[in-house]
């Protein structure tokens, strides 16, 4: 399988995608079911590509924010429209352009339109329904991990791999037991193996998400535990070393940082006095993190073709703030070329 990291995209992008990839049937029934309504007889349910399908009387409710967009059919017209939309990061201006998506699509096909929201992250998901939602006129679904199935059994995960995966990142949060999250992990990985032999561009996109928002300590331990096993097949070990390499999993490898660096802190406290071991210890964590970060990001423009000035290569060694080189990571890996060097090191 040839990886290609420019073609990965971002968390949001891939995410999109994944939604795209599950049956239709499927996805509306979960967030029918989310929505509490009763089951209709539904003919045909079509994807209707928000760039390309959708008339210029609804596009100036911005559509291109607009994730996925269907049409259910009964007896012979539009009877429902939903909205699915993918949010990973706070917008304060969401409220007032989801409730102008769904006035905009019902007036466009004449039918019931109602707008859903996938937020794996549980902190940002109680911040939409705690602050964003109350306020909104025309209120959305928000899907919770209850409303979605929870896959762990490996041959389901290889026939039913997207699913699996959304499972996976809705579940892999606590409260759950880690031991619970790390089997929708588990389980996760057999269904990208299982894409991998058929598209593996779209397996690097999913691993991709999944390192990026699946908790590090649940994937560090899933991850071993199937190579322990041996339940990584040749496309596995690449897609899971390959997304640790290139960026995909780097709050996994900043945490491997801090945790040698507590190690190697906690070591030396007994030695020569515990706190300034652990004070010690966490720096060495956090230099080793940097270190880690900054490798990557320089893998990263190698891989995608960009010759760095040799200042640009100095901004990056010079960079001591984590969350920056996170930021230029993601960055990095998922925006067009276009420009790219500029807007990253400006």
């Amino acid at each position: 399988m040839k990886d290609k990291p420019e073609q990965v995209g971002s968390a949001h992008d891939n995410l999109s995608d994944l939604l795209h990839a599950i049956d239709p049937a499927t996805l509306i029934r979960i967030v029918a079911t989310a929505a509490g309504l009763e089951e209709i007889e539904r003919v045909e349910i079509l994807y209707r590509n928000p760039r390309v399908q959708i008339t210029a009387l609804a596009r100036p409710a911005g559509t291109k924010i607009v994730d996925c967009i269907y049409t259910v059919h009964a007896h012979g017209r539009i009877i429902e429209v939903w909205l699915l939309e993918v949010e990973l990061s706070p917008d304060a201006c969401k409220p007032r352009k989801w409730s102008l998506y769904v006035v905009a699509f019902e007036y466009e096909f004449d039918a019931t339109g109602q707008l859903v929201v996938f937020s794996p992250v549980p902190k940002l998901r109680e911040q939409i329904r705690t602050t964003m939602v109350p306020d909104m006129r025309v209120k959305p679904i928000l899907i919770e991990p209850d409303q979605i199935e929870r896959i762990t059994d490996y041959d389901e995960a290889r026939r039913r791999p997207e699913l699996t995966i959304l499972g996976c990142l809705f579940h892999c949060h606590p409260p759950a037991p880690l031991e619970e999250r790390v089997a929708v992990l588990k389980a996760a990985v057999v269904a990208i193996m299982a894409v991998a032999s058929l598209d593996g561009i779209k397996a690097w996109r999913y691993t991709a998400l999944v390192m990026q928002l699946v908790p590090s300590e649940v994937v560090k331990r899933g991850v071993q535990e199937l190579r322990d096993a041996g339940e990584l097949d040749e496309n596995g070990h690449r897609l899971v070393s390959d997304s640790e390499r290139y960026g995909h999993s780097f709050q996994l490898g900043r945490e491997e940082g801090r945790e040698e660096g507590r190690e190697e802190g906690r070591e030396e406290g007994r030695e020569e006095g515990r706190e300034e071991g652990r004070e010690e210890g966490r720096e060495e964590g956090r230099a080793e993190g940097r270190r880690r970060n900054q490798q990557t990001l320089l893998a990263i423009f190698e891989r995608r073709g960009f010759a760095l000035t040799d200042a640009q290569r100095q901004r990056i060694a010079s960079c001591e703030e984590l969350e920056t080189l996170d930021r230029w990571i993601v960055a990095v890996a998922s925006a067009a070329a276009t420009q790219l060097v500029d807007e990253i090191l400006g």
